[in-house]
Parts: structure tokens; C-alpha cells; sequence
């Protein structure tokens, strides 16, 4: 009897032993359950960076790129209209049409940054007054241009910059009378030969494409024009001032925009690159007094767009008494002299490698979707675009309208 009963209690402890056990198990089991289900919900822990190497940081996603179409048919957008006004109803207007880029303003005319940049140098672009953040946010923007497969352009004003010249007056264009020197519209503009100005703007292009912009496209790359010149004088540039240590020094406009192109080319080697340059490029022999020269621009850009706007050449151009009411002779003309250009350089440098930084240079004007010298009708902007296609080696169009107006009678579905 008494074995029975130590048998009896052994047998209980041995239960009570098993179901503790198990009921350990259990919970180790339902505590591992959470943090997996938390885990995948929210993503791995941060890891301190105090004590953490590059092998063990978490990986970031890899940002995608659209390719450059073969035949851009772009429109622009003000970093207003992008941001809190009408992107999404012009991004439908690309969907349902021909079109396949849009250029959206990065930095404006007046020099302020349109996003919240993550390079803390780059808050130096952002005016305390009139610089708020136009576009809240540039991922969902993009994101939203690449899932309609758009090929999506950042431009960028560069020495035109009211904004930095705030910050920098050290760097800004003077009056020979003192203070800054201003356009006629009242603004700053930034000394092209700045090596500290072309650093700024590089530090914003490489952040742009860093954020998933297909394409970095400068504006405003040349001397300024719109202003009384005569009292204009340059901390930098030294105009042929041999005696001058300035590293400007003995370069006329002309060289020194080269030599910027040049350097935006290698400091930017691996990103897309474009330049916006005057329309009159395709004609003049000189510099036109800004230092734009289009060859310099093929030299080093993957992409060059002139400003074609049949408005903005002047009276009697190519016998036309009001350039604007001829728009596919103005634009058709203006390709075939820029091709002209092209092609002697070409044959010039046949035997001369490009080097290992040469782009693949394409073509294409920004032409006129906006009334100036005429009504510009939808008709009126396809004979541009006619002028455009009846232009071998020209790769597309830019429309550009101030105030980001398009018609859809414009376009081809």
C-alpha cells in the first residue's frame, strides 16, 4: 500500500513538473511569436552608429531611374504647381497623352530650394522669408511619376540666385556705386567664376538624383545680360586680367562657362546632366556677351536644350519682320544652324577621343507654349513641334509655359 501511494505522489510531481515545462514553453514560444510579428511589421531595430559598422547597418532601398525616352516630349512645372497645386491633374495629362517627361522646378529663379534637403549646406538656398517648402514631399511626387513610367527632370537655376546671394554676398555680382548689382527685375546675381558656387550647386544635384530625379537640368548658366551691365563687377571673374591670382584670371565669358561645364561634367560623372542655353546659340559665332557657346554645351552635357521661343529672337530675324508668327521656320532654322555647328565640330575632332567622360549628347529645344509677339493656339505649338521632326538628329521638345498651362488639344493621345 505504502509503494502505491509514494508511486501515486511521484506520478503528480512528475505532472506538475511536465505541465510547468510546458506552460514555459508555451509562453517562450508566444514572447517569440511577438517579436517576430513586430519585427516584420516595423522592420529591423536601429542600430547605434556609435558602435556599429557598415557591414552590420541596415540596408536603404535602392532608388530607381527612368532612362531618358528616345523622343522627349516634356512639359514644365513650377515647384508650386508640382508640390500644392496641380501635379496630379498633370501627371494624368502625361497618361493620356503623347507626353513622357516633366521638369519640375528644383531651384527657382530666385534661388530657393523647393524641398526639404537633407544636406544640411543646402539650407543656405532656403530664404527665412518667402522659402517655404513647396514640395512636402518630393518621394511621394517621384514615386508617383515613376509608376507612370515619366521621365522625371530637376531644374536647377544656378547664378541667378537671390537667395544664396543673401547668404553670400562675398560670392554676388557688385555695383560699382557699392552694394549688390541687380538684374532690371531687381535680382542678385551670383559671380560665374565662383568655384564656391559651383560647389553649392553640385551638393543639390547630387542630393536631387540621390532622391530619384532621372535628370539634373541647369538653368541660368551664363553671365548676366538683363541689367546695366557697365556697373557690374565680378569678385571672381577677372575678364583677362592677367595680373590678377584669381584662377579666372585671362578667361573671357565664353572660357569661363566652359570651364564650368567641364566641371560640372566630372564632379558629376555617372548622373544625368542637361543645360538650358539661349536660343541664339544656334546662330551667333560669339558668346553673346553671357558666355554661352552651344559646342561647349555638346562637349559636356548628355543633353542640350535651347531655348527656341520664336517671340524671344529679334525683329528681321532671318528676314522674319515678327519672329513669333513664323514658329516652324524660326525653330526649323534654328535646329539646322545648331546641327551645322554640330556636325563641323564633329568632323574637326573626328580623331580626337571624346575622353572618358563624354556623354552621348542629345538635341532638343524648349519651344513656345505661351502668347508673346502672338497667340500661340495648339496649332501654332505643333508647327513647332512639325520643325522638330522634320529635323534629323533632334531628339523632342520641352513645352514651356509660365504659369504650367497645357491644353490637351496641344498633344497627340
Amino acid at each position: 500500500m505504502r509503494k502505491t501511494a509514494v508511486q501515486k505522489i511521484v506520478t503528480n510531481l512528475t505532472r506538475k513538473r511536465i505541465l510547468a515545462a510546458l506552460a514555459i514553453f508555451l509562453f517562450i514560444l508566444a514572447v517569440c511569436v511577438l517579436i517576430w510579428f513586430i519585427y516584420e511589421k516595423s522592420g529591423p531595430l536601429p542600430v547605434s552608429s556609435s558602435n556599429s559598422s557598415a557591414e552590420t547597418s541596415p540596408t536603404k532601398p535602392q532608388v530607381y531611374h527612368e532612362k531618358a525616352p528616345g523622343i522627349v516630349k516634356g512639359i514644365y512645372l513650377t515647384a508650386h504647381t508640382a508640390g500644392i497645386y496641380r501635379f496630379d491633374e498633370l501627371l494624368e495629362l502625361v497618361k493620356n497623352t503623347e507626353l513622357n517627361t516633366m521638369v519640375v522646378d528644383a531651384k527657382d529663379s530666385n534661388g530657393n530650394i523647393a524641398f526639404d534637403v537633407k544636406n544640411p549646406r543646402l539650407l543656405e538656398g532656403r530664404t527665412p522669408i518667402g522659402g517655404a517648402i513647396l514640395i512636402k514631399d518630393l518621394e511621394k511626387m517621384i514615386e508617383k511619376a515613376h509608376a507612370a513610367n515619366v521621365y522625371l527632370i530637376a531644374r536647377v537655376v544656378v547664378f541667378q540666385d537671390h537667395a544664396f546671394v543673401k547668404k553670400h554676398p562675398e560670392w554676388a555680382v557688385k555695383n560699382k556705386n557699392g552694394g549688390v548689382w541687380k538684374d532690371y527685375k531687381g535680382i542678385a546675381w551670383l559671380d560665374p567664376a565662383c568655384a564656391d558656387v559651383w560647389d553649392y550647386n553640385i551638393a543639390l544635384a547630387k542630393e536631387l538624383y540621390a532622391r530619384g530625379f532621372d535628370e539634373i537640368n541647369f538653368d541660368y548658366i551664363r553671365f548676366p545680360s538683363d541689367g546695366n551691365i557697365a556697373q557690374a563687377i565680378y569678385p571672381c571673374w577677372k575678364g583677362g586680367d592677367p595680373a590678377s591670382a584669381n584662377a579666372s584670371a585671362g578667361q573671357s565669358k565664353a572660357e569661363t562657362i566652359k570651364s564650368f561645364f567641364n566641371y560640372l561634367n566630372r564632379n558629376l560623372s555617372g548622373i544625368p546632366i542637361s543645360a538650358d542655353l539661349f536660343g541664339q546659340t544656334c546662330c551667333n559665332l560669339d558668346d553673346i556677351n553671357i558666355g554661352q557657346k552651344v559646342i561647349h554645351a555638346y562637349e559636356n552635357f548628355d543633353a542640350v536644350y535651347q531655348m527656341m521661343y520664336p517671340s524671344h529672337y529679334f525683329t528681321n530675324f532671318n528676314g522674319f519682320k515678327n519672329p513669333a508668327d513664323h514658329p516652324y521656320e524660326v525653330i526649323k532654322y534654328s535646329l539646322d544652324k545648331t546641327f551645322e555647328k554640330i556636325n563641323e565640330y564633329a568632323e574637326a575632332t573626328s580623331s580626337t577621343p571624346r575622353g572618358a567622360l563624354s556623354r552621348q549628347t542629345r538635341i532638343l529645344p524648349w519651344i513656345q507654349a505661351f502668347s508673346l509677339g502672338a497667340i500661340y493656339t495648339p496649332e501654332m505649338i505643333r508647327k513647332q513641334m512639325q520643325a522638330i521632326y522634320d529635323t534629323p538628329g533632334a531628339k523632342g521638345w520641352l513645352l514651356w509655359n509660365a504659369r504650367n498651362v497645357y491644353s490637351e488639344k496641344i498633344f497627340m493621345k
